[in-house]
């Protein structure tokens, strides 16, 4: 039966769990609309190249057991012909059908077939599965399989794994065999794709690395006003996806495109081309896309070629989109029907059928999985040593610039996958320019000296070595001169570099420095009594450990350690004073006691108390701040020559000490001293890597991954 009258209906009337639409297609026939129990369910169309009879043209999603009604309507006026429709009904036992009908596989490789279970699955069932010969058979091409495959009740899938055999005859042929269904059980049944056809061939001859996509998969983005349309026969996968004019607003002509996230080395656009379609305008990667022989459909204006889906006659799979040959990783393409270069008021289209996915395990993302993939790659870069970048404007400078760039556009709201992957590129750019790479051309800020160690070194040196001299006076005398000119050598140097190098001449002076050459002793005068010994050993370890460890709680406090230096040469030359022991124990008591009294110099002068105020309890500030500054050392130390992270921990003590200071109460001193341990034992190294290329993580065997975006 056929109409060519608009909006006229057939309804069908049926017990069962799924239904399929046959009709004839044909060059002059139209869409109809497709409702099931009431509900629109899809667009139809029946227009094809050739007139076909008998053609499934619709199959219903599974349906609860029950009656049910299937409504077709004449949706434009063209003609429409039904021939009926084929209804499962067999008390919810489904049928067993092949997921595909045809399959290729490279020769000495398994292949792996998948069968469904459809319009219900109660209670189990099994279905058995044979190969058999086509232009190859068993023995030569593939290995003879049998299968009984049991469905459990609920279970919808199962699959089945045939190898192939690695011919050697007629090597560069392609041979085929079939995987068929052959019967049923428990009163299930066999659907209408019960067999398939499987072509083995060598490497070479496949489609390598290539994944096609359905027009309608989930992961393309597409903008409203589309068309979707199911079991359109002639189609890939029986759907297809347009869009017109003559159907949008005024707004959503603006941007009438379809995007696609993929992760791959290129994508290919298959549609139709038809005299009604327009101008198209690509984006990749952020990008405008400027046409080029070989990347698809294209139409001349003017002298210049666009892509277009423009042509004399309409025709299907075809390839309105071929880019190829780009770097493996993430990327987004938009096709749009231009509103510049077509005319807006005419019903001017656009129709898609495949997505075809190129590279090694490439696919189809969605736009969340992209965004996300790339937040993650965004995350690797933070860790990135931006001093291995020259400082240019090229360089680093660039670097850190697109670097704020995307942690901005990723943290929007509306994060745009197209200006992303734009600001990516630019980013991957840099790091791929071998000339980026290198010393810097502009002076780097001089890093603040590190006093603490080089007066640690020092005094472990004069300590050593007054140990070695023993109760050679006139060598440790030598020693205490040395000492000085360490101490003022150290104390003068403004950078790291002259630090080390003053460091470096005092452990070498010093290390030099020998036990004065032993004279014949003289006879000594028997009136003259002996001269009790006087330990200045004793007194020079003692002297040293009290600087060292006074050192080590003064910090950074640069005005507090020149007074340390004094008070260091004041005790040294009176030591050296001493004629006896007492007098050298009362020098080193005095300069002990000098030395402990010295105090970190106060932020600010304390205000006068009030008169009539009552005594504050006392706060034991001298702990707080030994405390810190024995975990500031031991945190400095651990850090080695990481300056980022010793620039936190500069920033981490300044904090400390402006909340210990500003502290009023024990309790209060006691949670800022406790705060800043924490922060300052939790900051860690940063990890420095230098890697020309980086892999992000993939899903599954593969998670998400950016291995074009890598760090150098």
């Amino acid at each position: 039966m056929w109409t060519n009258q608009k909006d006229a209906s057939v309804t069908y009337r049926f017990n069962g769990t799924k239904a399929y639409v046959v009709s004839t297609v044909d060059p002059n026939h139209g869409e109809m609309s497709v409702y099931v129990d009431g509900q629109k369910v899809a667009d139809v169309q029946t227009n094809n190249a050739a007139r076909k009879r008998s053609q499934m043209v619709y199959e219903t999603d599974d349906l609860a057991p029950g009656e049910h009604t299937i409504k077709l309507v004449n949706k434009t006026g063209k003609a429409i012909a039904t021939e009926g429709i084929y209804t499962l009904n067999n008390a919810g036992k489904g049928m067993f059908e092949l997921k595909e009908t045809t399959y290729e596989v490279q020769k000495g490789q398994p292949v792996t077939v998948t069968i469904k279970r459809v319009g219900g699955s109660k209670g189990a069932a099994t279905v058995h599965v044979v190969t058999e010969p086509g232009t190859g058979v068993h023995g030569k091409v593939y290995k003879d399989t049998t299968a009984d495959l049991t469905f459990q009740e609920g279970e919808t899938e199962k699959t089945l794994t045939i190898p192939t055999i690695d011919f050697t005859e007629q090597a560069d042929s392609i041979f085929d065999f079939k995987v068929k269904m052959t019967s049923a059980s428990d009163e299930a049944l066999l659907g209408f794709a019960s067999e398939a056809t499987i072509r083995v061939m060598k490497a070479e001859l496949l489609q390598k690395d290539q994944v096609s996509h359905d027009d309608q998969a989930s992961q393309l983005d597409y903008s409203p006003g589309w068309h979707h349309e199911t079991n359109s026969s002639g189609k890939y996968q029986n759907t297809e996806s347009w869009a017109s004019f003559g159907r949008l607003t005024e707004e959503q002509k603006k941007n009438a495109s379809v995007t696609a996230y993929f992760y791959g080395t290129g994508l290919e656009i298959k549609g139709f081309v038809d005299p009604g379609h327009g101008i198209y305008k690509v984006i990749l990667d952020g990008k405008k896309v400027e046409y080029q022989d070989g990347l698809g459909n294209a139409s001349d204006v003017n002298g210049k070629k666009y892509f277009s889906g423009t042509a004399a006659t309409r025709q299907g799979d075809q390839t309105l989109v071929r880019l190829t040959g780009l770097e493996e990783g993430w990327h987004a393409v938009t096709l749009q029907l231009d509103p510049k270069r077509n005319d807006t008021t005419k019903n001017i289209g656009i129709q898609v059928d495949q997505f075809i996915t190129h590279g090694e395990d490439s696919a189809l993302y969605t736009k969340e999985e992209l965004l996300q993939a790339m937040k993650n790659w965004k995350d690797e870069l933070d860790k990135f040593d931006q001093t291995s970048l020259k400082n240019t404007p090229e360089a680093r400078q660039a670097f850190k610039s697109n670097l704020d760039k995307l942690s901005e556009q990723l943290s929007a709201s509306d994060a745009k996958p197209q200006e992303v992957l734009k600001t990516a590129t630019a980013l991957q750019t840099i790091l791929d320019k071998e000339e980026n790479y290198g010393v810097e051309e502009t002076p780097a800020q001089p890093e603040e000296p590190n006093y603490d160690k080089a007066m640690a070194s020092l005094a472990e040196a004069i300590q050593n070595k007054s140990k070695g001299l023993g109760s050679d006076k006139e060598a440790k005398k030598k020693l205490v001169e040395l000492s000085e000119q360490a101490l003022t050598a150290i104390e003068a140097a403004k950078t790291q570099d002259a630090v080390d190098k003053a460091l470096q001449a005092a452990l070498t002076s010093i290390n030099q420095l020998q036990a004065t050459p032993k004279e014949e002793p003289k006879p000594e005068p028997p009136a003259q009594p002996e001269e009790p010994k006087i330990d200045y050993d004793k007194a020079m370890a003692s002297l040293a450990e009290a600087i060292q460890n006074k050192s080590k709680e003064l910090g950074s406090d640069k005005e507090a350690k020149k007074k340390l230096v004094e008070l260091s040469e004041q005790a040294i030359a009176a030591i050296e004073a001493a004629k006896t022991q007492d007098a050298v124990d009362k020098a080193l008591q005095a300069a002990l006691t000098s030395i402990n009294q010295l105090q970190a110099t106060p932020k600010e002068e304390p205000k006068p108390e009030e008169p009539a105020q009552p005594e504050e309890p006392k706060i034991d500030y001298d702990k707080a701040m030994a405390s810190l500054a024995e975990a500031i050392q031991n945190k400095s130390k651990e850090l080695g020559n990481d300056k980022e992270a010793k620039k936190k921990l500069v920033e981490l003590s300044e904090q400390a000490l402006t909340a210990i200071e500003a502290a009023k109460t024990q309790d209060a001193v006691d949670k800022a001293l406790q705060a800043a341990l924490t922060s300052i034992n939790q900051l860690q190294a940063i990890p420095k890597e230098e890697v020309k290329h980086s892999n992000l993580p993939t899903e599954g065997v593969k998670e998400l991954s950016l291995v074009n975006q890598a760090l150098r």
